[in-house]
């Protein structure tokens, strides 16, 4: 248990006593980095994860001898599964309910168990959990807390009567909808929900043939394309040809809003650079990067792209002149001008001489006219 938590504002200071010595954490949201006891940074990751490495590991284990919720949330960040700030909402949420180290949500519940109540506390509020944990006496198991959540998520949309008149393959794809859709998303879908679910074919077919985590996962995509387009989802006979329909609308309307960040957030002359045989190609569409990721064999456009669109980062193409449109190194130039990736196909190193040299006179390049 810790023996104190104070936060200013995006900083969350964490005192513990470990085996008699007291030792200090600080989780920086701002800066997205953590510093241990003796204050050396743990978290180095431009992005705002921590990188995967001994000392953090190391201190992962004592956490967990006596900090147990906060050790699975640096478990999550460390494989880059959670973002620092998300983090941080989930210790404001653990210290008002006192879970730190699993005190007061029953003997069964697990440290996975917990971060997963973290997170449905966060969704149904904290006064409705803490008016049902005191009813319990604050001793409960995960059943029972799993099966509070969803009622409460769920009677919050849909009348009780209309629910209890649901068979249980239409409730399983309803809980299964709601545990990752937030509910006011949810109540603007769910009754073009109801009517797929009561009417359609393959939902019919499923209910005999099938599981319902399979049609929830259909549903939480066309409230994701529905939602990001601001539109209804549509009525039709055929769920498919509504899922068709809004995907291809959606992934229109993804592409046009990435290519315009990408426009303006790669719009930065000091990335221009030509020397020798080589030059910089600075791409500003979505079919740039899937190209490239499709040459390269990389994850330039599954993972860097969204960095770029959201202006962490920059990305280019280092090309031989003379092959201009043909792949050849893709290149990571991060907001503070530093070289972070310098790569070939599949990932594979530099080791030329005259294409190490290229990427010393950009690096200089960069540093002499980033502020300019």
């Amino acid at each position: 248990m810790p023996n104190s938590i104070i936060k200013d504002k995006n900083i969350i200071t964490i005192t513990v006593d470990h085996n008699g010595v007291e030792r200090t954490y600080v989780l920086d949201i701002n800066k997205e980095c953590l510093t241990n006891s003796r204050g050396r940074e743990i978290t180095s990751k431009p992005q705002g994860f921590i990188t995967s490495n001994y000392e953090l590991t190391r201190e992962l284990r004592e956490f967990g001898k006596t900090f147990t919720v906060l050790a699975y949330i640096l478990h999550r960040v460390q494989s880059n599964y959670m973002r620092l700030s998300e983090a941080y909402k989930y210790l404001s949420i653990a210290e008002k309910i006192d879970v730190l180290g699993i005190k007061e949500l029953g003997k069964s519940i697990t440290t996975y168990e917990c971060i997963g109540t973290l997170s449905h506390i966060k969704t149904i509020g904290l006064k409705p959990f803490l008016d049902w944990a005191k009813e319990k006496d604050y001793y409960f198991t995960h059943r029972d807390f799993s099966q509070f959540v969803e009622e409460t998520r769920l009677y919050s949309i849909i009348p009780k009567e209309k629910v209890e008149k649901l068979d249980t393959f239409s409730k399983g794809i309803i809980s299964s909808i709601i545990v990752s859709v937030n509910i006011e998303t949810f109540s603007k879908y769910y009754k073009r929900i109801l009517y797929y679910i009561e009417n359609d074919h393959y939902i019919k077919y499923m209910k005999h043939n099938g599981n319902a985590y399979d049609v929830a996962r259909t549903f939480r995509c066309m409230i994701k394309y529905a939602n990001a387009l601001e539109c209804e989802i549509p009525k039709s006979k055929n769920l498919f040809e509504t899922y068709n329909m809004l995907e291809k609308n959606y992934y229109v309307w993804k592409d046009t809003k990435d290519n315009k960040a990408l426009a303006e957030n790669q719009n930065k002359s000091y990335l221009n650079f030509a020397y020798g045989n080589y030059v910089v190609v600075i791409p500003t569409t979505t079919e740039e990067f899937r190209k490239e990721a499709f040459e390269q064999s990389n994850c330039v456009y599954s993972t860097y792209m969204s960095y770029v669109v959201e202006g962490k980062t920059n990305v280019v193409f280092i090309r031989k002149a003379d092959q201009v449109d043909k792949s050849f190194i893709t290149c990571e130039v991060r907001a503070d001008g530093i070289i972070n990736q310098y790569l070939l196909a599949h990932n594979r190193r530099v080791e030329d001489k005259e294409l190490l040299a290229f990427k010393e006179l950009y690096q200089n390049h960069i540093f002499n006219n980033i502020n300019k």
